[in-house]
């Protein structure tokens, strides 16, 4: 018996195997094309697509923050260090990531529990009163120290504006304004 495993950009496997009983093969797909080491300190610009902006107060239409990327071959993770970033699952938000060649792809999470990705797990407080929360599938690029990087609308692809309380510890209720583009950009520039 023949097993053959591929995906576009890595090397085509075929296996021989002889099955007398049940049986395990493992399949190591090599990339095409060598992948990009992102591993290192970057500083990242969120920025509201130009169609939405006057949606969002002026201090939500561009955020930057420190952003460490530690990488195990095309596997990746983004964490966000700000005193400012609130992630429902951790102190500082810590994205899971691939990269393929240059191709990369990482998730910024939302969800209100119905699937329908209403509710950003990450928010960046920018005052007392005022919230951002971020969400989406970004896709992106790199090209020697930058990563070029949109957010994807079909999961998210959201800056939304919320208030609350200042005595509140994170957003509740509905956003105030919603900037739901397929043009919100992210660039993270090595340090």
């Amino acid at each position: 018996m023949q097993l053959r495993a591929s995906r576009d950009g890595f090397e085509q496997q075929v296996h021989r195997l002889v099955v007398t009983d049940n049986a395990t093969d493992d399949f190591d797909l090599k990339p095409l094309v060598a992948t990009t080491d992102l591993s290192g300190s970057w500083i990242l610009t969120l920025s509201a697509s130009s169609s939405c902006r006057a949606n969002l107060p002026e201090v939500g239409r561009s955020r930057e923050f420190d952003a460490r990327i530690t990488q195990q071959g095309t596997h990746f993770y983004v964490t966000l260090a700000s005193p400012t970033i609130y992630d429902f699952n951790a102190p500082s938000y810590d994205g899971d990531g691939r990269i393929f060649g240059q191709a990369l792809s990482f998730l910024i999470p939302g969800d209100t529990g119905y699937d329908d990705w209403s509710y950003p797990e990450v928010f960046d407080r920018l005052s007392p009163t005022q919230w951002l929360g971020i969400s989406g599938f970004a896709q992106g690029t790199v090209t020697g120290s930058e990563i070029r990087a949109t957010l994807d609308t079909t999961m998210g692809g959201a800056f939304d504006y919320w208030e609350s309380l200042p005595t509140d510890p994170f957003p509740a209720g509905r956003s105030q304004a919603v900037c739901h583009a397929k043009d919100n950009s992210m660039v993270f520039r090595r340090r």
